[in-house]
């Protein structure tokens, strides 16, 4: 009996879109949908893209500067100095 109960229920599989008392889904409701999904594709583009160009910026303000000191001759003293930034010598300055 509970078989038979079974069979005679009227279920509706199908699953519940956006259309009107819970009815298929409308053209209407694709396309915002598609719009919908390109606008979030977009803002999260854009706050990619701010992100990148925070990292990029902060970069340029860090300098690497190194100092070398270079030492020799009889008495191991200091010969000269080098300093670099970014690794390009911008001074250099000998030691007599």
């Amino acid at each position: 009996m509970t078989t038979i109960s079974a069979f005679e229920l009227n279920v509706n599989f199908a699953p519940i879109g956006k259309g009107t008392n819970g009815g298929r889904a409308t053209l209407e409701n694709k396309i915002d949908d598609g719009i919908s999904a390109v606008d979030n594709a977009a803002n999260a583009a854009k706050i990619i893209a701010g992100d990148t160009k925070k990292q990029t910026d902060e970069s340029k303000t860090v300098k690497d500067t190194l100092q070398v000191l270079h030492y020799g001759g009889t008495d191991n003293t200091l010969q000269k100095t080098e300093k670099s930034v970014n690794g390009q010598i911008v001074k250099i300055e000998k030691n007599n």
